[in-house]
C-alpha cells in the first residue's frame, strides 16, 4: 500500500525520474492497494530531455 505523498520512481521511458501521489480517484481514504490509478506530479526529470505527456 502506498499513501498520498509518497514518492515513487518511474519505470518507463517518458522522462520522468521520480513521482509523488497527489490523488487516488475512485477512493475517499488516502491509501492506494496493487492495481490501482493514481495521480502524480513528476518530482525529478532527465536533465536533458522533455517528459512526455501520456
Amino acid at each position: 500500500m502506498v499513501q498520498l505523498r509518497t514518492m515513487l520512481v518511474s519505470a518507463d521511458n517518458s522522462g520522468a525520474k521520480r513521482l509523488m501521489i497527489i490523488g487516488v480517484p475512485g477512493r475517499v481514504g488516502k491509501f492506494a492497494s496493487l492495481g490501482d490509478v493514481v495521480l502524480c506530479v513528476v518530482k525529478g526529470a532527465d536533465a536533458a530531455g522533455v517528459v512526455a505527456d501520456h
